[in-house]
């Protein structure tokens, strides 16, 4: 169980720094700056290392197309072999 929900981390944390980057087209800095985040907080969220819900509604929220974004997540995760 431990090594899916890290798989899990790692997968919505790239999904989610593929985001900002791609769509959002925001620099962390720019993304820590605007929504009041630690810088270090978002860059371990992007990383996998944390599984904090609250960032990940960031990014869900910030989407310009919401239904999009958790239909790409929801696909990538999907894809993952558990």
């Amino acid at each position: 169980m431990k090594a899916e929900k890290q798989i899990l981390q790692l997968e919505v944390g790239k999904f989610c720094k593929e985001h900002r980057e791609d769509v959002l087209n925001l620099s962390l800095k720019e993304l820590s700056d605007d929504s009041g985040i630690n810088y270090k907080t978002l860059y371990s969220f992007e990383s996998g290392l944390s599984s904090n819900l609250y960032i990940f509604f960031l990014y869900y929220n910030r989407s310009p197309k919401p239904e999009m974004f958790l239909n790409e997540l929801l696909k990538t995760v999907g894809d993952l072999e558990w």
